[in-house]
């Protein structure tokens, strides 16, 4: 996976409303079970922004580390958006990525979602707020899945 050039768009939806996880060793399908919208873009900052699947050999084999972490500038940021993506951090989540090659990837699974923090992040002065920090990982057997549209 190249992030050289950056990731373009990111999504997060809540595990909970995923009815439907279904991989090959490549690709994922993601649906829900009210056919609804799961994805909800997230106004993210380009050049703070990574998405990896860092792979870690042990004596069990390979695991992946899934890590999403970006800074959500605070002109865009909405008390109801703080609020649902302080749950979907407790509650577990799946991120869907856009990559600078226009590849569609998904960090987390069903069975090991992203879990994590959102935080106050300063801006340049003592006083201002850049914006809030949103930090999630999982630990996973598959590295970042490529996303496939039905």
């Amino acid at each position: 996976m190249n992030n050289i050039g950056g990731i373009l768009k990111c999504e997060i939806c809540p595990i909970d409303k995923v009815s439907t996880f279904s991989h090959t060793e490549t690709k994922v399908l993601v649906s829900s079970a009210d056919n609804g919208s799961l994805w909800i873009d997230l106004p993210i900052s380009r050049k703070n922004t990574s998405c990896t699947a860092t792979p870690e050999s042990n004596d069990a084999g390979t695991v992946y580390q899934h890590s999403c972490n970006t800074l959500l500038p605070m002109p865009f940021v909405t008390p109801s958006l703080l609020a649902t993506l302080r749950k979907y951090a407790k509650c577990g989540c799946l991120i869907r990525y856009t990559d600078a090659n226009k590849q569609l990837r998904i960090l987390g699974t069903n069975e090991y979602p992203l879990l994590g923090t959102l935080e106050e992040s300063p801006g340049n002065n003592t006083s201002d707020l850049a914006g809030f920090q949103l930090r999630l990982s999982a630990t996973s057997l598959t590295p970042a899945l490529e996303y496939i549209e039905v």
